[in-house]
């Protein structure tokens, strides 16, 4: 597996190994969607529904990591730090980025009930696919005691599925179902915790030289979409409509299907282009479409990677 890792290193095309599709197989109770609403974790599962299996362009994203300047958690564009930050997540995916801190436990570790000990790993991570064969139907006429743990199942899948996923994307820890209670879901700052997750792990990715990172890679690309005007019109037309319906992931998620779905392809090349002329060409790079983010390190920055820092406690408890 290092060998191969280190292959597809060489090769420098990364593989964003992200499984939204199976997020999308779930067929929702529309009880459970109710709980879940205005938590974030809706528009997740709304954004699963739009991507499918076609949701990345490696080379985009390739391209941004070549930028990425992993001490200061910023991509270096033509002498500018960009920041990929908890403004940015809020805006695209409708989480949380005003709240508790994610941190795992083992207090509600049992609140699904008994879990079969084939289903499970280290005994505090359960396979996905048992969440959904387990909590996916919800029977008719349960009481609120019973539906918080179809409520949680689920919410525990998009955890393990898009907000902070494994390298396998099989397992997910149990020890997150203490945050996903429904006096606690929307207290938890889960746009921290998928920030510091993506942070991470483009980290690892560049340290350890390996060939698919396991984090939520499609916020990568509508956020350089959103910044980069021309990214976007080199992925889809010089006629774009700006998506402007919040959150933007979803919105964007529309037009990229389309794209991606008939293998469109583009010459990385093109991309780099692009980010060496930021700032030359007034008419094309300057101003991002929605809400302004051309930022070099400053209060903004320090008051993020300080949201980063605590949020990197999570991952100490990680039994995967």
């Amino acid at each position: 597996m290092a060998f191969l890792n280190v292959i597809f290193w060489l090769c420098r095309m990364v593989s964003a190994r992200e499984k939204l599709s199976k997020c999308a197989m779930w067929e929702v109770d529309r009880r459970v969607l109710n709980e879940l609403k205005d938590t974030g974790f809706d528009h997740l599962y709304e954004l699963s529904k739009y991507v499918g299996r076609c949701h990345h362009d490696n080379r985009m994203i390739q391209t941004l990591i070549d930028n990425y300047d992993m001490d200061h958690c910023v991509f270096r564009v033509n002498g500018r730090d960009m920041l990929l930050g908890l403004e940015d997540v809020a805006y695209l995916t409708g989480l949380n980025i005003d709240g508790k801190l994610v941190v795992s436990s083992k207090e509600k570790i049992n609140a699904l009930g008994a879990v079969p000990s084939v289903m499970k790993k280290n005994g505090c991570a359960v396979r996905m696919s048992w969440l959904k064969d387990t909590f996916e139907k919800v029977p008719e006429g349960v009481g609120d005691s019973e539906l918080e743990k179809y409520v949680s199942a689920f919410a525990l899948d998009i955890v393990g599925t898009v907000i902070l996923p494994t390298s396998d994307h099989v397992y997910v820890s149990l020890q997150y179902l203490d945050c996903l209670s429904k006096d606690k879901i929307k207290e938890n700052a889960w746009g921290v915790a998928m920030l510091a997750h993506i942070h991470h792990c483009l980290k690892q990715y560049k340290i350890n030289k390996m060939a698919a990172i396991g984090a939520h890679m499609h916020l990568l690309m509508v956020w350089a979409l959103e910044h980069f005007p021309k990214f976007a019109r080199e992925l889809l037309s010089d006629d774009i409509v700006v998506p402007l319906e919040f959150p933007l992931s979803c919105s964007w998620a529309q037009l990229i299907s389309k794209v991606l779905q008939k293998k469109y392809e583009i010459k990385k090349k093109n991309y780099q282009q692009h980010l060496v002329n930021l700032g030359n060409d007034d008419s094309d790079n300057k101003v991002p479409f929605l809400y302004p983010k051309l930022c070099i390190l400053n209060f903004l920055y320090l008051q993020n990677f300080l949201f980063y820092t605590l949020s990197f406690v999570f991952l100490n408890f990680l039994f995967l």
